[in-house]
C-alpha cells in the first residue's frame, strides 16, 4: 500500500517535447539536404546525421536524445527524457539545428510553429490512471445508452482546444502504457572500422545511454499542451518561442494534471 501511496502522490513529471516548423519554398532541399547534414555534424556537437531521402533527411543526438528531421516542406525535433534537461538548454539546441536547416534551404516564409510538450503523472497501472482521470475538472460526460453494467470502461482519452492572443492550445489527458528500451548488442554488431571518428564517439555514447534504460513498463496519465501559431512572420526567435510557451503551458494549464 506504501508504495501505491508514493506513486500516487509524485508530482507529474516534464517527460518530452516535439517541436515543428512548416514553411514554404523548401523545394531546394532536394539539393541541399546532403550539405545541410554535413554542416549539421560539423557545428554541432554529438550530432550523426543519418539516412536520407527525396523526402526527407534526419540526424540524432543519442548522449541528449534528441532527433531532427526536415524535408521540403516542415522541420521536426524532438526531446525524449526531458526531465533531466532544462528548458533553456533544449531551446538553444533547436535554435543551433534549425539555424542549419533554415540558411542551407533559404527560407523565409513560415506557415506554422509549433511545440508540444508532454508531461507525466505515474501510476501502478492503466487502471489507476483512469481513477485519476475521472477526477479531473476537463473531462467527458458517458452517454446513458453506455451504462457501466453493460460497458466496461477502460481509458478516456480527453482533449480541448483555446485560443489566446493569436496563439492556439490544444490540451489532452489520456491514461497510458509504455516501455523504453535499447538492445546494446544491436548497437555494438556495427564493425567500428567501418565507421567515421564521429559516428564511432556518437555509437559509444549511445551504449552508455542504453544502460540507463528501463525496459519495465511504464503507467501512468500522459498530459500533452500543443502550443502553436499560424503565419508567426519572418522573423522568428526559437528559443522565446519555446521558452515563452514553456512558461504558459506550467502556468495556465499544468494545474490540470497536477490536481487529480
Amino acid at each position: 500500500m506504501q508504495g501505491k501511496e508514493l506513486a500516487r502522490k509524485k508530482p507529474p513529471g516534464f517527460d518530452s517535447l516535439s517541436f515543428e516548423i512548416r514553411y514554404a519554398f523548401g523545394h531546394v532541399y532536394l539539393d541541399r539536404c546532403g550539405q545541410t547534414l554535413v554542416d549539421l555534424e560539423r557545428e554541432c556537437e554529438g550530432w550523426l546525421a543519418g539516412e536520407s531521402d527525396p523526402r526527407s533527411g534526419g540526424a540524432a543526438r543519442p548522449d541528449h536524445d534528441y532527433s531532427m528531421q526536415f524535408g521540403p516542406s516542415r522541420f521536426n525535433f524532438s526531446v525524449q527524457r526531458t526531465n533531466n534537461k532544462t528548458i533553456e538548454e533544449i531551446s538553444l539546441e533547436i535554435s543551433s539545428v534549425w539555424r542549419i536547416v533554415q540558411a542551407n534551404l533559404s527560407l523565409t516564409e513560415f506557415i506554422r510553429i509549433s511545440c508540444k510538450f508532454y508531461f507525466i503523472a505515474p501510476t501502478q497501472s492503466v487502471e489507476v490512471a483512469e481513477k485519476r482521470l475521472a477526477k479531473s475538472v476537463l473531462n467527458i460526460q458517458y452517454p446513458d445508452s453506455l451504462p457501466e453494467d453493460v460497458y466496461k470502461r477502460t481509458t478516456r482519452y480527453i482533449k480541448a482546444g483555446f485560443e489566446r492572443d493569436g496563439f492556439e492550445y490544444q490540451v489532452e489527458l489520456t491514461g497510458i502504457r509504455r516501455a523504453f528500451g535499447a538492445n546494446p548488442a544491436q548497437l555494438a554488431i556495427t564493425d567500428t572500422r567501418l565507421l567515421s571518428k564521429r559516428q564511432n564517439e556518437v555509437r559509444i555514447a549511445e551504449l552508455k545511454r542504453a544502460s540507463e534504460y528501463s525496459v519495465n513498463p511504464m503507467f501512468g496519465v500522459q498530459f500533452s499542451v500543443d502550443c502553436f501559431q499560424y503565419g508567426p512572420g519572418e522573423n522568428l526567435s526559437i528559443e522565446e518561442f519555446v521558452s515563452e510557451q514553456y512558461i504558459i503551458a506550467k502556468k495556465d494549464f499544468y494545474p490540470i494534471i497536477e490536481e487529480i
